[in-house]
């Protein structure tokens, strides 16, 4: 049985090797004990002369999940707002088999049965509706039943390699929307807790598998990330093409990459490998962004958050947006440091925002803003102005493209 140095007696010693100067002289020590027991004594006490607390090394970061009370509300199934990492894994399963029976009721692939439907969603939001069509969009999103895994922003590792340089912080806990976007954030920013939220269960669940995969050893190389990749339990995936919405698709980096990046997703999931164990922790939380609560342990700790393209007027309302810095006066302690970094849908253009909050109001600046432009798949093409724009107190402001 192994003997922890800090614990471990000998008969006739202290437990503390420290304490022998004050019980016995160094020549009577070496009277009574060979000197292969001291050579023992060297080896195994040395490290703790000066510190008996273990310190963890390679641990393999644990998870949890959140979840705010509108996703307690919608679903049947979730009884509470947290979850242990078994709890997780078992609600998810649980979840996926009642969704896929949902969504081919909803997506008309098979008799809708209101018994059947109320088993996964509370009635409520359920009445007067059996066609998708009648439906707002965002019950597509929320039911698991219309779901975007592929990353649709154009090289987001700039985003977070000129974050690296902007933020000065060594200890940051990162906020991440979006399936791929968290893997290239840890990759960049080294961050000590790792929140992936999401409005849509279905992009947790992935996340879910994907690391227990990591944990697993199982994405250690690229010849294995694209093997073990193919096990995701991955459906419902959005389309306009008019084909019928399918229960479940064969998983790949190209399922959540466009092909032309299937390399560089490649190489930032194999990095997130090689960082996976300096996590400290991973969260999942089920939530909209603007009820969402950043914070972090202590205020010399940068939080930092990628919004994707969330925080547009089209996705974030100003009601949500004042609701959003709403929370963040309260979440945020005095003087702590929060950085928003918005991307631009389908182009390499990004912002960074940093908010700070002083006298216990948030006081939003900005670092670094390209010229923003709308989509280039829209009829036509717009500049456009985020609500983080409409409160920076920071008059000129410098394109990150420059800074890189």
């Amino acid at each position: 049985m192994a003997v922890h140095p800090c614990t471990a007696r000998v008969d006739g010693f202290p437990a503390n090797p420290l304490a022998w100067h004050s019980s016995l002289h160094f020549d009577e020590i070496l009277s009574s004990v060979t000197m292969k027991f001291l050579s023992f004594l060297l080896i195994v006490w040395a490290p703790f002369f000066f510190s008996c607390t273990p310190v963890k090394q390679n641990q393999i970061p644990s998870y949890s999940l959140e979840v705010s009370p509108f996703h307690v509300n919608f679903f049947q199934v979730i009884s509470k707002t947290k979850y242990t990492q078994s709890e997780t894994r078992n609600l998810f399963q649980k979840m996926d088999a009642l969704g896929n029976e949902y969504c081919k009721m909803y997506w008309k692939q098979k008799s809708y049965n209101p018994d059947k439907a109320k088993l996964f969603i509370a009635e409520k939001y359920l009445k007067g509706h059996t066609n998708p069509r009648l439906f707002h969009p965002l019950h597509d999103l929320v039911s698991g039943c219309f779901n975007y895994y592929r990353m649709n922003d154009m090289h987001p590792e700039k985003d977070f390699i000129l974050a690296a340089k902007l933020i000065p912080q060594y200890k940051k806990e990162c906020y991440s929307l979006g399936f791929m976007q968290p893997y290239f954030m840890h990759a960049h920013l080294n961050c000590k807790k790792l929140t992936m939220f999401d409005i849509d269960w279905r992009i947790l669940y992935g996340h879910q598998q994907m690391i227990d995969l990591y944990a697993n050893h199982k994405m250690n190389s690229a010849e294995n990330i694209q093997k073990n990749i193919q096990t995701l339990k991955l459906g419902w995936r959005y389309r306009y093409d008019g084909k019928p919405m399918e229960e479940r698709m064969k998983a790949a980096v190209t399922t959540v990459c466009f092909p032309r990046y299937k390399d560089l997703c490649t190489q930032e999931l194999l990095t997130f490998h090689q960082k996976f164990r300096q996590l400290n922790e991973i969260q999942f939380e089920l939530s909209s962004l603007h009820t969402m609560h950043y914070k972090a342990k202590d205020a010399n700790t940068a939080i930092v958050v990628f919004l994707s393209n969330a925080i547009v007027d089209f996705y974030t309302s100003a009601e949500d947006f004042r609701l959003m810095m709403k929370n963040l006066q309260k979440s945020l302690l005095e003087n702590q440091n929060i950085y928003f970094i918005h991307h631009a849908a389908v182009r390499q253009q990004f912002g960074i925002y940093k908010g700070t909050k002083v006298h216990g109001n948030v006081i939003i600046s900005t670092l670094c803003r390209d010229h923003f432009l709308t989509p280039p798949l829209a009829e036509r093409v717009e500049p456009y102005t985020t609500h983080f724009d409409r409160i920076s107190i920071t008059k000129k402001t410098p394109e990150c493209k420059l800074l890189l």
